[in-house]
């Protein structure tokens, strides 16, 4: 990531840094409480926080921002890697093998962060390229379809370390091209993809996912990131300024909208930014428990592509696995709706922070009212009015006047002056004055 720009906080966006740190909190007390029956995807949660928040960290420790705000980026990234670390235990007791296959992925933070970018409408695809190749029968849940999990096992269950010489990245050829050689997918399908180009950055596959790309497609990551990412974020542009639609989702439609915004709000994609979404965000999470619940249970998952005319599906549709299962305790808590929420919360904390050059998606611009917040200062209450006065001596940049100096220019004119003026003494002492001669007599009238 570029290093960040500094800029003053103003007061929407002083409040709406302290609504995220405060959301990020109610995470941490709802993981902490349930860290006995987290499954991977809660301990995963847990390692976005971690990762991504020390990276903004890193970032912002030593730059003009409120030393409150980074303190406590520092110790919720401090406290979710606790968290994590005591959750792990009991997720490689429950189940082994899956612990196994996801290994690197749960015992390493997940820092991947990007600068800020434009997507490419060029890139988009037709509409029935998107119908032709729909996959939207798959889980709700990461890596949950059997194919896409193999796929990310590849890449996830090896000891990548110096001491390991079976280390080397190794993916398999149909694996490359079903989750990087596959184009005109759209929902979770779409999304599992960016997640496991995402994934191979953080285990050494890099070299392995760049070779790929440029035999089959001659293109790089950052396009391939692009055209994907593109794609994707259309598909959000039908939620992100309607507010009753906002309003109107399932809760397999909140989690799809959330795991959107993460997945390509980590590569840095400013379209993203949607205030009417984080609001929304926030709104969904419980004011005590800082979960976030399935409100309906019985809601069947509605498949969000591009097509104007949306299917619906059955729970039967839906294949199932033990461990990804969104476990969902008995306060309704849901596992997966936590960590694509934490997920969600850290990209917008990360644009609130560093929003890019582009003014027009700036979170804290949108002329959208932001109403009351069930949740606001439940877990943490901030003082933001100190962070806003803290910025303003940045806001205001004084100009220091330059430093006294003989300039050439100058320098010039003073030896002009210093030559005319020699120029004419020498020229009035040297010439000789001229008389008018006086006649004494005069001229007679003719």
């Amino acid at each position: 990531m570029a290093p960040a720009t500094v800029r003053g906080l103003s007061w929407n966006s002083a409040r709406l840094i302290a609504l995220v740190l405060n959301a990020l909190s109610g995470l941490e007390k709802y993981y902490n409480h349930y860290h006995t029956e987290l499954d991977v995807d809660g301990v995963f949660g847990l390692r976005i926080i971690q990762g991504q928040l020390n990276h903004l960290y890193m970032d912002f420790k030593e730059r003009n921002l409120h030393s409150e705000v980074v303190d406590e980026i520092r110790n919720l990234s401090r406290c979710a890697s606790e968290i994590a670390n005591k959750a792990i235990p009991f997720v490689a007791d429950r189940d082994p093998f899956y612990y196994k296959q996801f290994r690197y992925l749960l015992t390493h933070p997940y820092d991947v962060t990007h600068k800020a970018q434009r997507i490419d409408e060029r890139l988009r695809w037709l509409e029935k390229e998107i119908l032709r190749k729909r996959i939207d029968r798959t889980e709700m849940m990461w890596f949950s379809e059997k194919q896409s999990d193999w796929c990310f096992a590849e890449v996830l269950s090896k000891d990548y370390g110096a001491d390991n010489v079976n280390s080397t990245c190794a993916i398999s050829e149909s694996c490359l091209k079903r989750m990087l050689g596959t184009p005109g997918l759209s929902g979770y399908g779409l999304t599992h993809q960016v997640l496991f180009a995402a994934v191979t950055q953080i285990a050494p596959c890099g070299n392995v996912v760049s070779e790929y790309l440029h035999s089959t497609g001659n293109t790089t990551v950052e396009n391939f990131l692009k055209e994907y990412c593109t794609n994707l974020v259309d598909e959000m542009l039908a939620f992100q300024k309607n507010t009753h639609i906002l309003s109107t989702m399932n809760t397999y439609q909140k989690d799809l909208l959330m795991e959107q915004v993460f997945a390509c709000g980590q590569f840095g994609f400013v379209e993203i930014c949607s205030l009417h979404v984080l609001i929304a965000i926030l709104s969904w999470q419980h004011p005590h428990l800082g979960c976030f619940r399935k409100g309906n249970l019985d809601d069947a998952p509605i498949s969000m592509a591009l097509s104007p005319h949306e299917t619906e599906f059955s729970a039967g549709d839906f294949t199932s696995r033990k461990l990804f299962n969104d476990v969902i305790h008995s306060d309704y808590c849901s596992t997966h709706s936590a960590t694509v929420a934490s997920g969600a919360l850290v990209v917008f904390l990360r644009f609130l922070l560093d929003p890019g050059p582009w003014p027009e998606f700036f979170l804290a611009d949108q002329p959208v009212m932001l109403q009351n917040i069930t949740s606001e200062d439940q877990f943490r209450q901030y003082r933001y009015a100190r962070w806003v006065g803290d910025s303003f001596a940045v806001q205001l940049r004084l100009s220091t006047p330059p430093e006294l100096g003989w300039s050439p220019d100058l320098l010039a004119y003073l030896v002009l002056i210093t030559f005319v003026c020699i120029a004419s003494l020498v020229a009035q002492f040297s010439c000789k004055r001229r008389v008018k001669q006086m006649y004494h007599f005069a001229y007679k009238n003719l």
